[in-house]
Formats: C-alpha cells, sequence, structure tokens
C-alpha cells in the first residue's frame, strides 16, 4: 500500500533499496502490473529507479521463475531488468565487500 512512498524514499535516501517480491498478491503479472504501471510508472523506474530495485520472487509463496517473467514481461528496457535481475544486488554485495 506504500509503493509510492517507498519509491519516493529509495529516490532520495542513497541506502534504501526496493525488492520486486509479491507480498500481498497471488499473482505475479498481476502484482508487477499494477505496481509498474499504475502506482508508479516504467519511465520514473527506467530513469530513477533503475539502479535501486533488487529481483526477489517471495519464494516459496510465488515461484521465482513466475516472478522473472512477469518482470520481463514489463515495459522496461533490458539494461533495466539486467540491474534489476542481477547488476543492483553485485554492486550491493561488491560494495558491502568493499571491493
Amino acid at each position: 500500500p506504500w509503493t509510492l512512498e517507498a519509491a519516493l524514499l529509495a529516490m532520495k535516501c542513497p541506502n534504501v533499496y526496493m525488492d520486486t517480491s509479491a507480498t500481498y498478491f497471488d499473482n505475479p503479472k498481476m502484482f508487477t502490473e499494477y505496481v509498474v504501471l499504475q502506482q508508479i510508472t516504467p519511465s520514473l523506474v527506467e530513469k530513477s529507479l533503475r539502479h535501486k530495485i533488487l529481483f526477489g520472487s517471495n519464494y516459496p509463496r510465488n515461484r521465482t521463475e513466475s516472478m522473472k517473467r512477469a518482470i520481463e514481461d514489463l515495459p522496461l528496457s533490458k539494461a533495466c531488468q539486467q540491474a534489476i535481475f542481477s547488476g543492483n544486488a553485485q554492486r550491493l554485495i561488491s560494495a558491502a565487500m568493499g571491493e
């Protein structure tokens, strides 16, 4: 219910990140479409949040493959999807390891 507020905090605060796990929807495709197309926009994700979102599936409630497919079906660039699926997590882990 606080998706826009979370997005604004992630944009403002360097150490705040979001993830894609669906906590209150049963269908990953419906969840991701609702969040990205109705609550925030693909443009906001591309321009301001692409480096602040980490992939998560809420497994075992939702299968990882289903959530991955739902993200792939969004109107986001391949570069943005790559950042969400792995690039952002790799960058955070490297920073935490002091690399």
